[in-house]
């Protein structure tokens, strides 16, 4: 296989080629790079006995050769694994900060709520998330989640309303847009604290995470934690910890990692 010795400009090259025969013309055009930079990877494939130029209407034409189409399947599959496997090194990054974020404690018991999802890979996510969570609880803690799952130390609940109140130490929602219901749910459910985790750039921290909060704030200081909440267009987590610390709320938590966050209070 060759396409160790390919730089990703080839690779696109490639691909542009895969359906169709195209002229240099077309390739700067779909590709929008110059003559200088495409003529020497076009003869570089055909070096590499890639692609193949055949002259018609005084313009050469190309295309992958036989050995171009056998080793396209072979380069594209090879790609997906390699970004599967950087994937999956992120993930577990991202899972582990996750769990460190959520400071759980053996014994523990924790209601877990995610969006509802149908894609594979992001249910391989979640329930690789519980199997985490409920390693930290051990035995003598108990994760609660609504949708049936058969891992240790794990309950299945039909609904919300059938947990008993202050059962649970922590409640997690992934993902998840919180309306009133499921905040007074989770009140009441709940002993101490309640986690968000979600993506930097939603529009519902300030909103919906602490909504129960920002209500028992005076207008005063409600108007200056402004909605919404994203760390890259202007109010900083530490203003608004500050703010939450002033009100009594001293072990509220906000952390990032890439494009996610787990932001943590404890219910009064």
């Amino acid at each position: 296989m060759v396409v160790r010795d390919l730089t990703f400009f080839q690779l696109e090259i490639l691909k542009e080629l895969k359906f169709s025969p195209k002229y240099g013309l077309e390739l700067m055009k779909n590709l929008n790079v110059s003559s200088g930079r495409l003529y020497p990877n076009l003869k570089r494939l055909e070096s590499l006995g890639l692609i193949e130029g055949v002259k018609k209407d005084n313009r050469i034409y190309y295309s992958l050769s036989e050995k171009g189409i056998q080793e396209f399947g072979n380069i594209f599959t090879w790609i997906s694994d390699c970004v599967l496997s950087i994937g999956i090194n992120f993930l577990d990054d991202y899972l582990n900060f996750i769990i460190d974020s959520l400071e759980l404690k053996e014994g523990e018991k924790v209601f877990v709520a995610s969006k509802r999802i149908r894609h594979p890979f992001f249910i391989h996510i979640g329930l690789e998330l519980i199997k985490r969570i409920s390693k930290k609880v051990t035995i003598s803690g108990r994760v609660f989640v609504l949708q049936k799952m058969d891992l240790p130390y794990v309950t299945t609940v039909e609904s919300f309303d059938l947990l008993p109140d202050k059962i649970v130490d922590k409640s997690c929602f992934f993902a998840v847009d919180l309306d009133e219901k499921i905040i007074k749910n989770c009140e009441r459910i709940t002993n101490s604290e309640i986690t968000i985790i979600g993506n930097l750039d939603s529009d519902f921290f300030i909103e919906k995470c602490f909504q129960n909060i920002l209500d028992k704030i005076s207008p005063e200081i409600k108007s200056e934690i402004k909605p919404p909440f994203i760390v890259r267009k202007g109010f900083k987590k530490e203003e608004l910890l500050e703010k939450l610390r002033e009100y009594g709320y001293e072990n509220a938590r906000f952390s990032t990692w890439g494009g996610i966050f787990v932001a943590s209070i404890v219910l009064q």
